[in-house]
This record gives C-alpha cells, structure tokens and sequence, in this order.
C-alpha cells in the first residue's frame, strides 16, 4: 500500500517562473492532447484516460469514482497525485490540506482554498509550484465529458451555478494578478468567463 511520503510545502516554487497547464475534464481537453507533452501540466480526476499528466490532482474520496476510473487514477504515470483526500494508492503522494469554500489564498503552504471543483484547486497548485504564466482547459461547462460526450449537462448548469462559479474564477484571476502570475482559459467552447488565447498563442507567451 502506498502511504504519504510528503507534503504540498516540500513542492513549493520547484517550477520557478514556469508555465503550467491545468487540466479538467471537459471535451476541449481532447484538443489539447497533441500538445500536453511541450507543458508542465497538471490533470485532475479521469485526465489520465487521456494522457499522463506531470502531477495529478484529486479533491474526492475513492468511493466516488467506479473501480475503473480509481484504476486509472491509481496507476497513473503522473510524477505525483496531490490529494486532500484519504485512500488513494497511487506511489508518489503529496498531501495537502483543503482551504476555505470560495477563498483564494495562494500563499499557505500547505492548504489550498476551494470552490465547486478540482480544477479551481488546480490553480492554486500550480501557482505553489511556482507558475507565473498558467493556462486552463478542459474546464467548460458544456455538454459531455471527454471520456463519456454523451453524459449530459455539467451539474453546475444543472444547479444553476455557472455564475457564482464564474464569479470565483474571477477572484482567483485577481489573486493570481496580484501575486505575479497571468492566467488564460485555452478552451474556445468554455463557459468560463476568463481571459482567452489559443494554446499556440500560450505557447508563445
């Protein structure tokens, strides 16, 4: 079984000035999949059915995932999974703690703030790491999954949330500027009301 061998403070700034890609779950990931090998990326939850992420990222409990998708977690050849969470099995796990609900501190070393889902953890992961350019994708909103199109509305549009949601993205946008890092949402079918540029004109930066 595998066991905790580190903490999120033992990673802080390993990627000085960098460039970081996170990575939802979202149909525009597929876009991105013929470009992930030139990025620092981090992926969270099924990213790994896609291809292997430099660091993997998972908010939730085992139980919330079927056995297949906790075997593509588990198995990863991610560098490390950063989990908050207890029951994971993956070899090289860093342990952080969750942060407050709709917060965006990027400063503490060991706790990140939350709000809705993973990849909104994500960023301030890679902004720890020591991003200062950070693009997002696969976090749209849409219809679909990358691994299932078919699977219906995102629940946040279910529940009406995208514009609370959007409002938190918001916020970490500010944080992030104020802290030094630029950050572009590089999905051109996202709900996310951020910054947009194309993964090319990311590249570039």
């Amino acid at each position: 079984m595998a066991k905790i061998i580190k903490r999120l403070r033992d990673f802080i700034d390993i990627h000085p000035d960098s460039k970081i890609v996170v990575c939802g779950c979202g149909i525009s990931l597929l876009d991105f999949k013929e470009h992930h090998q030139k990025f620092i990326t981090i992926g969270v939850n099924d990213v790994p059915q896609l291809f292997d992420p430099t660091y993997l990222l998972i908010t939730d409990s085992p139980h919330r995932f079927n056995l297949k998708r906790q075997g593509f977690i588990n198995s990863s050849g991610a560098n490390h999974l950063f989990t908050c969470a207890k029951g994971w099995r993956h070899p090289n796990m860093v342990h952080f703690d969750l942060g407050e609900k709709g917060k965006a501190s990027i400063r503490h070393p060991d706790r990140i703030d939350h709000f809705v889902n993973s990849p909104y953890v994500a960023l301030g992961l890679a902004y720890r790491l020591g991003a200062r350019k950070i693009g997002i994708v696969g976090v749209d909103f849409t219809d679909g999954h990358f691994y299932n199109p078919r699977d219906g509305s995102h629940p946040v549009i279910k529940m009406n949330y995208l514009k609370r949601v959007n409002s938190s993205y918001r916020l970490m946008l500010k944080t992030l500027k104020d802290g030094g890092a630029d950050l572009y949402n590089l999905s051109q079918v996202s709900k996310l009301d951020l910054p947009r540029i194309t993964i090319d004109e990311f590249e570039k930066l």
